[in-house]
């Protein structure tokens, strides 16, 4: 079994205030036992379950729960920028999971259509 490099990302500017990203085992947070993630809004911390970034390949195949990973750290920075607008507690759709995971899937393919047609 070969591990490969996969890319996790330390901290991420969001609207000018820096987030420090963990990457901790849920026997490390018992936190993480309901959950992939989450901000810590007031210490401008994101935790992300280290083992969705297992990069291991098993039966000759590359194994890619780390785009689960990616998912849900896109996830839980969209939830910061909802935070660091303003928005978190001042309308109804900002605290909706389904906005934020429409967001998180679909921005790799709206920044790819984006590019593509040269309007970024």
């Amino acid at each position: 079994m070969k591990n490969l490099n996969i890319s996790k990302p330390k901290s991420v500017n969001i609207l000018g205030t820096e987030y420090k990203i963990k990457y901790q085992t849920r026997n490390d947070n018992k936190s993480l036992n309901d959950c992939f993630g989450y901000v810590e809004f007031y210490t401008k911390e994101i935790i992300i379950d280290n083992d969705l970034f297992d990069s291991s390949i098993k039966d000759g195949r590359f194994s890619d729960i780390f785009k689960k990973g990616y998912e849900v750290l896109r996830h839980e920075i969209i939830h910061a920028f909802i935070f660091e607008s303003g928005l978190w507690k001042n309308c109804t759709w900002a605290e909706n999971e389904e906005m934020t995971d429409f967001f998180a899937l679909q921005i790799p393919k709206i920044s790819k259509c984006f590019n593509d047609i040269k309007i970024l």
